[in-house]
C-alpha cells in the first residue's frame, strides 16, 4: 500500500495531465490557419500605422536651456506669445505694434532691420477678375556671411552661383549689379507676420517668424555661416501675397537672393513637412537629404500641391525664377485662420519640427553651394524623393519614365503569359476588373455620404464641426473603407452577396441625400452602382489579382503623366506585386497558400506604409469635403495586395469585414455624439450690421439661413433672405439673411463716399473714401462689355497684369487697411458701369455693441472675415467716358500714391 504522500502526488500528476490534455484539445480546436489569414492584413496595417506614428511624428521640443547653437521650441514660443497676443491684419494698429516688436528683437540679435513700405497690387483672373491691394510694410534684415579665408566671391568649384549665366529677373533694377554675397548669392529666410482679421495667428504665421528668429540666434551662436542671410518678414500675405510681391519686384536685395526657405502653417499641430520645392530640384534634394534633420517630404505631395489653387509667399519667389523650399505643419486644421489660433493651442513640438528643419537647412545651404537657378542648363533636372520607414530615398526624375515602362511591360507580359498558359481566362479578367471598379466607387460614394452627413451637406459650419472631430473621424473613415474593401473583395471571390451590395448602395444613396446632396446626384450615384451589376458567380482569385495589377498599371501611367515624380507611390508597389504574382502563378500556388500570402505581404510593404502615411496626409491637407480621395490609397492597396484582401475577407465567414464595419459604426457614432462646439472649438458666427448709405436702412445680417443660438437672438430663428443680388464676392453671389433693425442705431459713421469722374485718356476715375482709416474697401464693378483696370491706388497695371480681367462676371477690388484718403481706381470702359462699393470695418462700435447680447465662449467670428463687422454699402451707375487716347499711354499713375517711401 502506497503512502498517503505518494497517492497525493500521483493524483496531482493525473490532474495536471488532464488539464494539459484539455488545453491541447482547446488549442487544437482553434482554426489556426483561418485565424492567421484573418489577422495577417490587419496586423500589417497596424504595424504600418505604428511605423508612421514613430517616423512621421514631430520631435520632442527642446527646453529653454538647450545648447545655444541648437533650436529650442521653448525659446521660439516666447516670440510666438509676444507676437500672437491679438490679430494683426495688414494696416491695423496691432500690425504696427507687431512690426515694432520684431524690429526690436532683430536689433537684439545684432541685426540692422529696415522697413520696406510700398503700395502693392495683385491681380487674379477669377470670376471676372480680382484685384488685391494694400499698403504693406515688410521687415528686412541681413546677417553678413563669415566665409573662410580665400573663399570670398565663389562657391564650391563647378557650382553655379548667383550672378553667373542668364540674368536674373529684374536685373535692371537699382542695385541689381551687386548680385553676389560673400559666397555668391544670399540665403533668404521668409515668413509673414500679418494675420487674418479675427485670428491671433500663433501658428499662421507667428510660428514661422519665431522659427526664423530662433534660427538666426542659433546660427550666430554657432559662429555664423559663410553665406549672407537675409531675413524677410512679409506683410500682407493674408491679403494676397502683397508683401512678397513688393519685395521680389521692387527691393534691391531681391536680385541677390540665391535660395529661399519659407516657413508656413495650416493648422496648430503635427510635424513640419517640406511640401514644396522649386523646379529642377535635384541639387536641392541632395543637400536636403544629406544635411536636414528631421527629413519629412515626398515628391507626390509637391506634385499635388503644384496643381492646387493654394499659394504662399514662396509662390511669388518661384514666379521670379528663384529656387526654394517650403516648410509647414498642417494638422489641427480647425484653428486655421480662426480665433482659436492662439499660443495656448499651438503645439511646441510642431514649432520644434519646423525650426529644426529650418536651422539645419540654413546651415547646409549657408555653408555649401547653392543649387543652380531653375530652368538653366546647369540645373540638372528634378528628383524623385520619398520616405519609407524613416529612410529618405531619392534618385533622378529621368529614371521615372523608364521605371514606369518596365512596370507596365511586366504587367502586360504577366497577363499575356497567364492567358496563354491557361492560368486565367479573358472573361474572368474582365469580370474581375469590373468588380474592382465597382468596389472603388462604392468606397468613394460611402465616404462622400459620411462626409456629407458629418458636415451637414458640406456646409461651412458643419465642416468646422467635422474638423473638430479630427482623428476620430479619420479613424471611422479608415475602418469603413477597410470593411468595404475586404468585404466586397471576398464577395467577388466567393460570388453572390447581392443583399449586402444592395444594402450598401441604399446606404450610400441615403447618406448622400440626408447629407444635403441634391437628390438627382444621389440617384445618379445609385444608378451607376446598379449599372455595374453584382457578380453571382465567383471571380477567380488569380483574375482578381491580375485585374488589380492592370488597374494599378493604368493608375501608375496616369500618375506619371499628371504628377511626374509623384508616380513612385504606384510604380514601386506595382513592380513588387507583379514579381510576387509571377512567382505565385509560375508555381500554381493557391491564393490562400502561406507561400502566396507571404510573397504578397512582402511585396505590399511599401504600399502599406505609403497608404497609411499618405492617406493621413491627404485627409489633413484636403479635409472633409473631399474625403472620398482617401479611397484612392485604400483601393490601390487592395489592388496590389489582392491575396491578402481575399484571404482576410473569406476567413471565418467574413469576420474581419463585419468586425471592421462594427468598429466603424461605433467610432462614427461616438464622433457624432461627442463632436460639437465648445469653448475649445467654438461655433463660427457671421453676424454683421449692414448699413445702406443710399437708403439709410440698417439690417442685422448673416451668411447663414440657420444661425446658431447667439445669432438667432439677434436675427430670429429663421431670418429672411435679403435682396443682395448685386453683392458678388469672388465671382459668386453673397446671399445674406437677416432682418431690419428694430430701431435705427444712432451715432454711426456715415459710411463710404463713392465719386466718379472722367480720367485721362478716356478712362473713368472711381474714388472710394471710407469713414475712417483701417477698414477694408471692396469695389465691385459690372458691365455688359469688358472693363480694363488701368491703375489701382496710383499703381499702374500693365497689360500683362490686367490680362483677362473684366471679361465676364464682376471686376472686384479688395483694399485692406485702407488709408483715410481712400482708394482710387482708374478703369477703361466703353459701356455703362454698375458699381457697388462696401466698407467693411471689423469690431462693434459702442452703439452697436449695446444692442447685442453677450457672446458666449463657444462662439467665435467666422474665419472668412465677414463677421463681427459693420458693412456699409453704396451704389452708383457710371456712364462711359468720352473716347480718347489709350488710358494706359496717358495715365498719370506714378505719383506719391504709387511711390515707395524711403527705407528706414
Amino acid at each position: 500500500m502506497l503512502p498517503a504522500a505518494a497517492v497525493d502526488e500521483r493524483c496531482r500528476a493525473q490532474r495536471g495531465a488532464l488539464r494539459a490534455a484539455g488545453l491541447v484539445r482547446v488549442l487544437s480546436s482553434i482554426p489556426w490557419q483561418p485565424l492567421a489569414r484573418l489577422l495577417l492584413l490587419p496586423a500589417l496595417l497596424l504595424a504600418a500605422g505604428l511605423v508612421a506614428w514613430v517616423t512621421d511624428g514631430p520631435p520632442r521640443p527642446l527646453p529653454a536651456d538647450a545648447p545655444a547653437s541648437a533650436f529650442s521650441a521653448a525659446r521660439a514660443m516666447d516670440h510666438v506669445r509676444a507676437l500672437a497676443e491679438r490679430p494683426r491684419p495688414v494696416g491695423s494698429p496691432a500690425n504696427a505694434a507687431a512690426r515694432a516688436m520684431l524690429i526690436d528683437r532683430l536689433r537684439a540679435l545684432g541685426l540692422d532691420p529696415q522697413v520696406q513700405q510700398r503700395r502693392s497690387v495683385r491681380t487674379v483672373p477669377w470670376g471676372g477678375g480680382l484685384v488685391f491691394a494694400a499698403d504693406v510694410a515688410n521687415i528686412v534684415a541681413r546677417l553678413p556671411g563669415t566665409p573662410a579665408p580665400g573663399a570670398a566671391g565663389q562657391d564650391t568649384a563647378g557650382q553655379h552661383t548667383a550672378g553667373q549665366g542668364a540674368a536674373a529677373p529684374g536685373a535692371d533694377r537699382p542695385g541689381a549689379a551687386e548680385t553676389d554675397g560673400p559666397t555668391g548669392g544670399a540665403l533668404l529666410l521668409m515668413a509673414h507676420y500679418d494675420s487674418r482679421t479675427h485670428a491671433p495667428g500663433a501658428a499662421d504665421d507667428a510660428a514661422g517668424v519665431a522659427a526664423i528668429l530662433e534660427t538666426v540666434r542659433a546660427v550666430i551662436a554657432g559662429g555664423g555661416v559663410a553665406r549672407d542671410l537675409i531675413v524677410l518678414f512679409t506683410d500682407g500675405e493674408e491679403a494676397g501675397l502683397l508683401g512678397a510681391r513688393a519685395f521680389f519686384e521692387h527691393h534691391p536685395w531681391a536680385d541677390q537672393v540665391g535660395l529661399v526657405l519659407n516657413a508656413e502653417a495650416r493648422g496648430s499641430r503635427g510635424t513640419a513637412v517640406m511640401f514644396e520645392t522649386s523646379a529642377d530640384n535635384a541639387a536641392l534634394i541632395r543637400t536636403y537629404d544629406r544635411s536636414v534633420r528631421p527629413r519629412q517630404g515626398n515628391a507626390l505631395t509637391a506634385a499635388v500641391y503644384r496643381r492646387m489653387p493654394n499659394d504662399t509667399d514662396l509662390s511669388v519667389a518661384l514666379d521670379h525664377g528663384l529656387a526654394g523650399l517650403n516648410f509647414a505643419f498642417i494638422d489641427g486644421y480647425f484653428d486655421y485662420h480662426a480665433a482659436t489660433d492662439t499660443p495656448a493651442h499651438l503645439d511646441p513640438a510642431s514649432v520644434q519640427a519646423l525650426g529644426a528643419q529650418l536651422l539645419s537647412a540654413t546651415r547646409a545651404f549657408g555653408q555649401g553651394p547653392l543649387p543652380p537657378p531653375p530652368g538653366t542648363p546647369q540645373a540638372g533636372g528634378s528628383a524623385v524623393y520619398f520616405q519609407i520607414a524613416g529612410l529618405f530615398v531619392h534618385y533622378p526624375a529621368a529614371f521615372a519614365w523608364p521605371l514606369t515602362a518596365v512596370a507596365l511591360a511586366g504587367v502586360a507580359g504577366l497577363v499575356a503569359w497567364a492567358w496563354r498558359a491557361g492560368r486565367v481566362r479573358g472573361a474572368d479578367l474582365v469580370r474581375a476588373m469590373t468588380a474592382q471598379v465597382r468596389n472603388g466607387l462604392v468606397g468613394a460614394a460611402l465616404l462622400m455620404a459620411l462626409a456629407a452627413l458629418f458636415s451637414g451637406g458640406f456646409d461651412s459650419v458643419g465642416l468646422r464641426r467635422a474638423m473638430a472631430a479630427g482623428d476620430g473621424l479619420a479613424l471611422g473613415y479608415t475602418l469603413a473603407l477597410l470593411a468595404v474593401m475586404i468585404g466586397l473583395g471576398a464577395l467577388d471571390a466567393r460570388g453572390g452577396g447581392r443583399p449586402v451590395r444592395v444594402a450598401l448602395a441604399v446606404l450610400v444613396v441615403a447618406g448622400l441625400a440626408l447629407g444635403g446632396v441634391p437628390w438627382w446626384a444621389a440617384a445618379a450615384v445609385g444608378a451607376l452602382l446598379a449599372a455595374l451589376g453584382v457578380p453571382d458567380r465567383p471571380v477567380a482569385a488569380r483574375a482578381l489579382w491580375l485585374g488589380g495589377l492592370v488597374w494599378l498599371g493604368a493608375w501608375a501611367l496616369a500618375f506619371q503623366i499628371l504628377l511626374g515624380p509623384g508616380s513612385y507611390v504606384l510604380v514601386w508597389p506595382l513592380l513588387l506585386a507583379t514579381g510576387a504574382a509571377a512567382v505565385t502563378l509560375r508555381h500554381s500556388w493557391p491564393h490562400d497558400d502561406w507561400r502566396c500570402l507571404a510573397l504578397a505581404a512582402l511585396s505590399a510593404v511599401p504600399a502599406l506604409l505609403w497608404a497609411v502615411s499618405i492617406g493621413h496626409f491627404l485627409f489633413l491637407a484636403l479635409g472633409v469635403p473631399v474625403a472620398a480621395v482617401l479611397v484612392v490609397p485604400a483601393w490601390l492597396l487592395a489592388l496590389s495586395a489582392t491575396p491578402l484582401v481575399v484571404a482576410a475577407g473569406r476567413a471565418l465567414g467574413g469576420a474581419l469585414a463585419w468586425s471592421a464595419a462594427g468598429a466603424a459604426a461605433l467610432t462614427l457614432a461616438w464622433v457624432a455624439m461627442t463632436a460639437g462646439f465648445d469653448a475649445r472649438h467654438p461655433r463660427p458666427a457671421s453676424l454683421m450690421l449692414l448699413v445702406d448709405r443710399d437708403t439709410g436702412s440698417q439690417h442685422w445680417v448673416s451668411r447663414r439661413a440657420d444661425p446658431g443660438a447667439w445669432e438667432a437672438n439677434v436675427l430670429g430663428a429663421r431670418p429672411t433672405a435679403l435682396d443682395t443680388s448685386l453683392l458678388k464676392l469672388f465671382g459668386r453671389s453673397l446671399t445674406l439673411y437677416g432682418r431690419a433693425v428694430d430701431e435705427p442705431i444712432a451715432g454711426l459713421a456715415p459710411g463710404p463716399v463713392l465719386d466718379a469722374a472722367p480720367g485721362q485718356g478716356g478712362a473713368t476715375d472711381l474714388v472710394l473714401r471710407p469713414s475712417g482709416p483701417g477698414a477694408t474697401l471692396i469695389l465691385s464693378v459690372a458691365s455688359e462689355r469688358p472693363v480694363r483696370p488701368v491703375a489701382v491706388g496710383g499703381v499702374a497695371l500693365g497689360a500683362d497684369r490686367a490680362l483677362g480681367l473684366g471679361e465676364a462676371g464682376r471686376l472686384q477690388f479688395f483694399y485692406q487697411g485702407v488709408p483715410e484718403d481712400g482708394l482710387a481706381v482708374r478703369l477703361a470702359h466703353d459701356a455703362p458701369l454698375d458699381v457697388q462699393a462696401f466698407e467693411l470695418r471689423h469690431g462693434w462700435p459702442p452703439p452697436v455693441a449695446r444692442r447685442l447680447p453677450a457672446q458666449p465662449a463657444d462662439v467665435m467670428p467666422a474665419p472668412s472675415g465677414f463677421s463681427h463687422a459693420v458693412l456699409r454699402a453704396v451704389r452708383r451707375q457710371v456712364a462711359p467716358p468720352p473716347r480718347g487716347d489709350d488710358p494706359a499711354d496717358t495715365a498719370d499713375t506714378a505719383g506719391p500714391a504709387g511711390a515707395e517711401p524711403p527705407m528706414r
